[in-house]
């Protein structure tokens, strides 16, 4: 992990790691833009904010590590294109 924030430079330090990208909240405006006339039960939410919380986190781990692999300490929209395209295409 503090290899992945020395990649972000000055960002890191305005990131907390423990920081939550995706909560309940965002899942439920999520959904209001895609199916307004849908709930989901709390138990679910949580489940699907999980989910995408680790999605995200597995993505970024990656794309920190093709970027250190270039030698770079920044991260490009080529680099997320790539680990996207590569390991997360199913």
């Amino acid at each position: 992990m503090e290899e992945e924030r020395a990649i972000f430079g000055s960002m890191a330090s305005d990131f907390d790691a423990d920081t939550e990208v995706f909560g309940e909240t965002l899942v439920d405006s999520i959904l209001a833009q895609l199916e307004p006339n849908v709930r989901l039960d709390d138990q679910v939410k949580k489940m699907v904010a999980e989910y995408a919380e680790e999605y995200v986190d597995k993505v970024l781990s990656m794309v920190c590590q093709l970027a250190k692999h270039r030698g770079s300490k920044a991260v490009t929209r080529a680099d997320i294109c790539y680990v996207l395209k590569h390991y997360f295409r199913d």
